[in-house]
């Protein structure tokens, strides 16, 4: 929900609950803390490029419907971010598959490796967010 705020134009965000609706506290949920607390940590390292960062239309054109993106030069590099605001798989665009792009904050760099492939297609899964930044060459 972060990430889709931030594509819809979100200047801020604030994160205040601590305590969830049943009582208990989100620390007593260590999957729930640390999901958000990654979150959080990805977001930070996103600040000065969502702050600082000029605006610039993303690689791709004509994105299909449930996708969203927006792109940004910071230093020398661009960084996109790309999210399927979608329940349904959606294809990932083809330019992202350039040996250009990057992908952050994943446990792998080899973009196939993050999607699901289908067909020959390599798909994005449902509410999949992907951060990528461009190598200096």
């Amino acid at each position: 929900m972060s990430y889709h705020a931030i594509l819809e134009g979100a200047k801020g965000l604030w994160f205040y609950t601590y305590r969830r609706p049943n009582g208990a506290v989100l620390s007593d949920a260590p999957a729930l803390w640390f999901a958000l607390t990654w979150v959080v940590r990805e977001l930070a390292v996103m600040r000065p490029i969502l702050e600082k960062g000029t605006p610039k239309p993303p690689p791709f054109a004509n994105l299909a419907a449930g996708l969203k993106a927006k792109a940004w030069r910071y230093r020398l590099r661009d960084y996109i971010v790309i999210a399927n605001t979608t329940s349904r798989y959606i294809e990932c665009p083809q330019a992202l598959f350039d040996r250009h792009w990057i992908p952050l904050f994943e446990p792998r760099r080899y973009l196939p490796e993050l999607l699901i492939e289908m067909g020959g297609r390599h798909l994005m899964r449902p509410y999949q967010i992907l951060v990528f930044r461009s190598r200096i060459f």
